[in-house]
């Protein structure tokens, strides 16, 4: 990660709940100026759909902003995925005399499509009981393209009772297609049912007949 010149930055624990993680940013820092992430001519890697928790963001910010010391302030992201927006804490808050720099480490959902539109939050309170958000203008991310299962959704599908009877019904009727082929004039032998049964493709994902009978 790229080195400012400015040492003795120390790790940042305030009111707010923020997460640690023990990535590490190996690329450029984005600088926050003027309420705008830079992005342009920064390398922050490449971003694949389907990656989840494996790429790390690091911002850098003036620490105060109108008198505000924004090292007292919760920080999140507003993540925004077509229509839908999520929010996610940053991560590995540190800060020194004049800057903050904090993390996000991007989540399935921030990958999940072909590109991710953010916009970082700074929140709180000021003179001790007023509301306080700082927000910087958006920016977005392209996502590369990769091959990605949302195992959620899938979880969702096969625990429905009705799929399981579906997955039983066509073992059922594969294993009675497979013996019918047999000659009816001939004897079917154990080896010629046991030959039947598996020849046929079952399903990655057993069923769990426990769920059938509740």
């Amino acid at each position: 990660m790229e080195n400012n010149g400015l040492d003795n930055f120390n790790d940042l624990h305030n009111d707010y709940f923020h997460h640690q993680t023990a990535l590490q940013d190996e690329h450029e820092l984005i600088k926050i100026v003027n309420k705008s992430p830079v992005l342009k001519n920064i390398d922050i890697g490449k971003i694949v759909r389907g990656d989840v928790n494996s790429n790390i963001l690091t911002f850098e910010v003036n620490r105060f902003y109108d008198g505000a010391d924004l090292s007292t302030k919760g920080i999140r992201f507003l993540v925004k995925v077509d229509n839908t927006i999520s929010v996610e804490l940053a991560s590995n808050l540190q800060y020194n005399d004049e800057l903050i720099r904090f993390s996000w480490v991007m989540s399935h959902f921030a990958t999940s499509k072909k590109s991710v539109t953010i916009a970082i939050e700074f929140y709180g309170v000021i003179d001790d009981d007023r509301d306080y958000s700082l927000k910087t203008t958006s920016f977005t991310i392209p996502i590369e393209d990769s091959l990605d299962i949302n195992d959620k959704e899938i979880d969702a599908i096969l625990d429905k009772p009705e799929n399981y009877l579906t997955n039983i019904s066509n073992r059922l009727e594969q294993i009675e297609e497979k013996l019918s082929d047999i000659n009816g004039d001939s004897f079917a032998t154990l080896k010629d049912i046991t030959d039947a049964i598996e020849n046929i493709k079952i399903e990655t994902v057993p069923i769990d007949f426990i769920k059938v009978m509740e």
